[in-house]
């Protein structure tokens, strides 16, 4: 996982990413897996909202056509930003 640590007018910045595997969903019918998919979450943590940012990511996962789902929320207790991507592959 990359960890960036920038300094930007007397005050640190953090931005990082972490790949986190939740599990997976299967399909299954008669004691049978017919089909099973990885979850994978893609959280992308900052201190400043950063939409460029959240742009960047998003054309990544739309060009290589992996649909996700996004939601974000503001970690109090640690003063960041998290944007977590959902997806299957």
């Amino acid at each position: 996982m990359p960890i960036i640590i920038m300094r930007k007018a007397n005050r640190l910045n953090r931005l990082f990413c972490c790949f986190y595997p939740p599990g997976e969903n299967t399909f299954s019918a008669d004691n049978s897996m017919y089909f099973s998919s990885k979850m994978l979450d893609i959280e992308l943590y900052t201190d400043v909202k950063n939409p460029e940012l959240e742009k960047q990511v998003e054309q990544v996962l739309k060009r290589y056509k992996i649909y996700y789902t996004k939601s974000e929320v503001w970690i109090e207790s640690e003063r960041l930003y998290e944007v977590i991507y959902e997806t299957e592959v």
